[in-house]
């Protein structure tokens, strides 16, 4: 066989399969775990791939498509590699070459539609799930699909704050910080004007390998520049190897694609979400006693007394275990009205949040958790107390423990501050934060022809895409935290303000504020009505000594 022979040979062959590296079917797992190197995007449910899918990473799945679904799947799934003739009649050797050679496997795939990457994210998802290893995570379940605009923008910022416009510092596309021999170089991989001079080793003549450039705080490579990135929306976010740099930005507002799109300025990169754990996990019960439960008792007055903490998953679990009744269950589903992750509807049993407070309960289960306490605590031979009564709070009994030894002070913590003297918030719930502050809402009342009166009340906040969601997080936590967080009052009672409101004695109505409650509601003299089971309500005892 001749040379230009055994050039066709090799050119049809890599036609015809795709590059492999090895076996997906042995460990896999491990290669994904090498290969691409997920970073916790939100808290430890979801993770992002540290670089854009490359054309080695999308040939393997396009080899175990050919192997395990036939020809049919594996030609559906292939890159349109003739996008590279819509850029420049120049560009017609990368519609051979780009994806199919070794020189090129590093480098991010393109010609891929939005329905392809989506594919592509749930098999990497799959594949993990397969793996012999897997099963010693003690996950249940997890899904793989591309992230939606919010998230990609959150993994672009890593933890610069919201304002940031790019994955660095400051706001140039060039670095300013760092090393000397980086200093000036371009940070990402764009369309530059004629009149930007680069070295040759920061530019790319199309696109870059995966882990080019410098990655950002969560440790993400070209998150902006080199391949726009494929979202939920089909928006491609970040910019390209073929856009001005302004369309990189991470405010930048792309437009929505076709279906069915692809072009060589697109790729992707995928994120993993975690839907369940094994339920094999669960914390057994407390083991109650009558020393216990006073442990956690503090005084209101000579006769009142009331939990320190509200009342945590895993205490209201030990309820559950002892009285075997399906409708005093935990209402999980109430969860996806505030958030898409179904990591939280695992809230009530999870060990992680066995000392969060316990939401989604009804007020009818709540009393029926003070009636079962006690006739528990009643019965234990040795108490300190020869009768008492658990139940829910008044209004004035709530109050009460709010405010401590303050008589007149708004906040349980004794003062008109919502920050302590660090510049910390002193509870959990969703600030409105001065950044966003925009005045306040003024009435114009006219009180005859000549004379008018103007009221201002009610402050005004503007929010990006009036997306309140945003502050959830400033006080460290998004949604509920343990019920010891935070410092107590005079009293000694955690979480009076925010974590979870707290229902009364008087069905429908809570106090205290939540999470979810800006700042006016978390007040000790503010309520919230409520109708149902809710992610934000949850309650506290309070013991009513009857004999001594």
């Amino acid at each position: 066989m001749n040379r230009f022979k055994c050039i066709l040979l090799l050119l049809f062959l890599l036609v015809l399969y795709p590059i492999k590296s090895q076996e997906l079917n042995k460990k896999t797992i491990d290669y994904f775990s090498k290969e691409l190197q997920y970073n916790p995007l939100q808290e430890d449910y979801l993770y992002i791939s540290n670089t854009e899918v490359s054309n080695l990473q999308y040939s393997e799945y396009l080899y175990w498509l050919l192997r395990k679904k036939g020809v049919d799947a594996y030609r559906k799934a292939l890159p349109d590699s003739s996008v590279w003739m819509s850029q420049s009649p120049f560009y017609k050797p990368y519609v051979e070459y780009y994806f199919r050679h070794p020189a090129y496997k590093n480098y991010p795939v393109v010609g891929i539609s939005y329905q392809q990457a989506q594919a592509f994210s749930q098999w990497v998802a799959e594949r993990i799930m397969e793996n012999e290893n897997f099963g010693s995570l003690n996950i249940e379940k997890l899904i793989g699909r591309l992230p939606s605009e919010k998230e990609w923008m959150k993994a672009a910022r890593g933890t610069l704050p919201e304002t940031a416009i790019w994955p660095w510092e400051g706001n140039t596309t060039r670095v300013e910080k760092g090393k000397k021999k980086d200093l000036g170089k371009f940070q990402f991989n764009y369309k530059r004007d004629k009149g930007e001079n680069a070295e040759f080793n920061e530019v790319g003549f199309i696109t870059t390998q995966t882990y080019s450039y410098w990655p950002n705080t969560f440790g993400l490579y070209n998150i902006c520049g080199n391949v726009a990135e494929w979202t939920e929306e089909k928006m491609a976010k970040g910019g390209s190897w073929n856009q001005a740099p302004y369309q990189a930005r991470i405010d930048y507002e792309s437009p929505i694609n076709p279906d069915n799109f692809r072009s060589a300025s697109i790729g992707f990169r995928f994120v993993l979400e975690i839907v369940s754990y094994k339920k094999t996990v669960q914390t057994k019960p407390y083991s109650l006693n009558a020393e216990l439960l006073e442990k956690y008792l503090k005084p209101v007055n000579d006769s009142l007394y009331a939990s320190i903490f509200e009342t945590s998953n895993l205490l209201y679990n030990t309820f559950l275990k002892e009285n075997q009744d399906a409708s005093l269950t935990i209402n999980n589903n109430e969860w996806l009205n505030y958030t898409r992750y179904a990591f939280q509807l695992q809230h009530n049993w999870l060990p992680r949040f066995d000392f969060h407070p316990v939401v989604n309960i009804s007020h009818e289960n709540a009393v029926k958790f003070c009636e079962w306490l006690t006739i528990k605590y009643n019965s234990f031979p040795k108490r300190k107390f020869k009768k008492v009564l658990f139940k829910l709070p008044t209004k004035e009994e709530w109050e009460m423990a709010a405010r401590g030894v303050y008589n007149s002070n708004p906040y349980p913590w004794g003062n008109y501050y919502i920050r302590d003297y660090k510049g910390q918030y002193q509870a959990n719930f969703s600030p409105l934060e001065e950044q966003y502050f925009n005045g306040y809402l003024k009435t114009e009342i006219k009180t005859d022809s000549n004379t008018r009166n103007i009221y201002q009340s009610g402050a005004i906040y503007m929010y990006p895409n009036n997306d309140f969601t945003i502050s959830r997080k400033v006080d460290s936590y998004e949604f509920l935290c343990d019920v010891n967080s935070y410092l107590p009052n005079k009293f000694g009672f955690y979480n009076m303000a925010g974590n979870a409101a707290e229902m009364l004695a008087e069905k429908g109505i809570c106090k205290g504020g939540s999470w979810n409650s800006h700042n006016n509601s978390i007040q000790i003299g503010s309520s919230e009505n409520y109708t149902k089971p809710s992610p934000t309500i949850g309650f506290r005892y309070f013991m009513k000594v009857l004999e001594k």
